[in-house]
């Protein structure tokens, strides 16, 4: 019976504890705790003086007040210094826990207050003192850590969006109209609490593996805020019963084996995890380098394919004299390109599904990687075991496919000489412009159907797949620019806009560039108030990403550089038409100083 108390009341203890454990991690608040669990036992000596009485209620009551006090100073501090939070924790700690071990030391020493449980405590005797419940006779530690962990349940239940908002987002929470400063001392104070209740039975150092390491262990498993609370919570729970049973076996301090047991569950997470582990980490770094070299010898094949020396070039005997492979390593490459399959999900498939993890109208068929494969277990990928098809997303894929789309680009660049025009590709966007008089002259008036005709011909005889969806037909004259459908009077391709006489970027880019620079000095700012810094941080990466001081040794371009430099080769090429790359940013200095809240003295270089 009382082995079953013993683990009852660590595994309430662990619950209550990692319950709030998630927000301070997420909050980087994890050091506060170890500062709350020193600091309260001065609000336990400040009571005992008081009561005179080891049992009393008032111990729990001034061990509270003394850890919302630590919070309080230590927030002041951070606020009103330019010191950062893990220095204020160092001058609040100390200075409290030393005052509670000189008044011990001093005027208590005949007092049954142990300074070594305060730090290890000693769970078995922490049940022995009672109390009636309804009649029932159980320990006052199970009754006490019962009642805390609904209470902490209970707020996280109630303010969970509340919690959730300004441990994320500060600023979003005023905006909403919560009161982030609330939210964040009723936290505090719960912590407090638990702390004090906790203290009791398991002491400080375990008290501060229940709030940190199962919390940081979730949070190495997932980034959803729900999930880390209930794993956290089962992590504790669990380290509790198996370091209770190994501590029973044999003979060993329960505390410190639960603590022991909370940091190996931490270990393997953080070795075996299947996103981030180690050994995960291991593996990628091999695939990388399997890859690269699969790659570099391909290149080097490309390369010398059909030129005079590619039968020596390509022998076998000199690529490996060449890439200075190892043996192993040059017949482990060979064998992998020779062998090398993907698998693919037919598009016809997704888009026809009913299967709700598919998305129909968006850029990408699924939210995560996750969902994907959730997706995967139960609809199989096809395996290609053709000689032929090229995967996205490998590093040769753009190499294969200028190569694949050769014989199209040859026949669609004849095209446009034979109707004094040209063609121009990009990847998978390619842009055809002809004379339309002399495309009368051979097809009349119905000029237009013919020529695409003729495309998707020599798309079908190259096996290239044109969505007719996609395709756009412009026509202009008299420096206007119309589509034959729509009539819309401009042209959009590779994020420049055209109208018949002005040359634009596209507006969609213009409002990113922006948007972005207002998101990075946000941060920037939240991070000053939050650390009380003199001087906005990432100052470098803001003025040169979004300023004219332009490249530096980490950013070597800018969107700016790059519109001045699209404004210049316009100018050159076509000094008909009125460029306005420029002239779109030039309040680009006014509205990042706006955002920074003060001048720059940056020049605005308009060439």
């Amino acid at each position: 019976m009382r082995q079953l108390e013993i683990l009852i009341a660590v595994s309430l203890v662990s619950a209550a504890c990692s319950l709030l454990g998630p927000f301070l991690i997420l909050r980087k608040m994890a050091m506060m705790i170890d500062s709350i669990t020193h600091t309260i036992l001065l609000g336990i000596v400040i009571a005992f003086f008081i009561t005179k009485d080891l049992t009393s209620p008032l111990l729990i009551v001034g061990a509270g007040l003394v850890g919302i006090f630590t919070v309080f100073l230590t927030e002041l501090i951070n606020q009103k210094t330019t010191l950062h939070e893990d220095s204020s924790i160092g001058l609040v700690f100390p200075f409290l826990f030393s005052i509670a071990i000189i008044l011990i030391s001093k005027f208590l020493r005949g007092v049954h207050l142990c300074i070594d449980s305060v730090l290890v405590g000693e769970v078995a005797f922490s049940i022995i003192p009672r109390i009636e419940f309804f009649g029932y006779e159980m320990s006052k530690v199970i009754f006490v850590m019962a009642v805390i962990f609904l209470i902490d349940l209970i707020f996280i239940w109630v303010f969970f969006k509340e919690l959730k908002i300004s441990t994320f987002d500060k600023n979003l929470s005023l905006i909403s109209g919560f009161a982030p400063v609330v939210i964040y001392y009723a936290l505090m104070s719960l912590v407090s609490v638990t702390t004090v209740g906790a203290f009791n039975a398991v002491g400080s150092i375990l008290v501060i593996s229940y709030m940190v390491v199962p919390s940081a262990t979730a949070y190495l498993l997932t980034h959803d805020l729900k999930k880390m609370i209930f794993i956290s919570v089962f992590i504790g729970v669990l380290s509790s019963v198996i370091g209770f049973y190994i501590a029973y076996l044999y003979d060993l301090s329960i505390a410190g084996t639960i603590a022991i047991v909370n940091g190996l569950i931490f270990l393997l997470v953080f070795i075996f995890e299947p996103r981030n582990g180690i050994i995960k980490k291991i593996l990628n770094e091999s695939r990388k380098r399997d890859e690269f070299a699969e790659v570099t010898m391909m290149l080097h094949i490309i390369n010398h394919e059909n030129t005079q020396r590619a039968d020596i070039e390509c022998n076998i005997v000199k690529i490996n004299e060449h890439l200075c492979y190892a043996k192993n390593k040059f017949e482990k490459v060979l064998k992998n390109i020779l062998n090398k399959k993907f698998a693919y999900i037919e598009k016809e498939t997704l888009e026809n599904t009913d299967h709700p993890l598919v998305l129909k109208k968006s850029s990408s068929y699924f939210n995560s990687i996750k969902d994907f494969r959730k997706y995967k277990k139960k609809n199989k990928c096809k395996l290609n075991r053709e000689n032929y098809g090229i995967p996205q997303g490998n590093a040769l894929s753009g190499v294969l496919a200028n190569v694949y789309a050769m014989d199209f680009d040859k026949e669609m660049g004849r095209i446009a000489g034979q109707y004094e025009g040209f063609y121009r590709r990009y990847s998978d966007d390619f842009i055809l412009i002809l004379d339309i008089g002399l495309l009368q002259e051979d097809y009349g008036n119905l000029f237009v159907d013919k020529i695409q005709n003729i495309v998707y011909e020599l798309a079908n005889q190259n096996k290239i797949t044109l969505q007719k969806e996609k395709n756009e037909v412009r026509l202009y004259e008299k420096r206007v620019v119309t589509d034959i459908s729509s009539n819309q009077t401009h042209l959009d391709y590779l994020g420049f806009v055209f109208d018949g006489e002005n040359v634009k970027l596209r507006e969609k880019s213009i409002y990113k560039f922006y948007r972005e620079a207002r998101h990075l000095i946000s941060k920037s700012k939240i991070v000053q108030k939050r650390k009380s810094l003199s001087k906005l941080p990432n100052r470098h990466k803001i003025y040169s990403l979004y300023t004219d001081f332009g490249r530096s040794k980490y950013y070597p371009s800018n969107f700016i550089t790059y519109a001045k430099r699209s404004q210049d080769i316009f100018d050159k090429l076509s000094p008909q038409t009125n460029n306005m790359m420029l002239e779109q940013l030039k309040n680009r200095k006014k509205k990042i100083e706006k955002a920074i809240g003060y001048r720059i003295h940056s020049r605005i270089e308009n060439k």
